[in-house]
């Protein structure tokens, strides 16, 4: 929560919805979650009963969205589209001159009245 700094009080309050919703998401979950102990969480591995926190519950929440699924259908083919119509030319780009830097001031060039 501390990382997000930005002026604008809109945007901090938005982050911290957010940021809301995904902890709610993490809690509503866990109870779905299994451990899943990374090899040098030898702590995990032998105790029978785990607290599962917030981040053990976010690295099991792939495979509890993949197993709850989607409602949306997948996308159709619809083909491929035309393009460019045949014998069509594209417009040349408009050419402009190249415009070049002045030369700098020396105090041989600056002339004094």
């Amino acid at each position: 929560m501390n990382a997000y700094l930005t002026p604008e009080v809109n945007h901090e309050e938005n982050w911290f919805q957010l940021t809301l919703l995904a902890y709610v998401n993490l809690w509503v979950s866990r109870k779905l979650a299994t451990v899943l102990p990374r090899p040098w969480e030898q702590y995990l591995k032998k105790t029978e009963v785990v607290e599962i926190t917030p981040s053990l519950v976010q690295r099991d929440f792939y495979r509890i969205i993949s197993s709850i699924g989607t409602l949306t259908k997948s996308p159709k083919r619809r083909g491929y589209s035309s393009g460019q119509i045949k014998g069509s030319k594209k417009v040349p780009r408009p050419r402009h001159q190249v415009i070049k830097k002045q030369t700098k001031y020396t105090k041989e060039n600056i002339k004094v009245p």
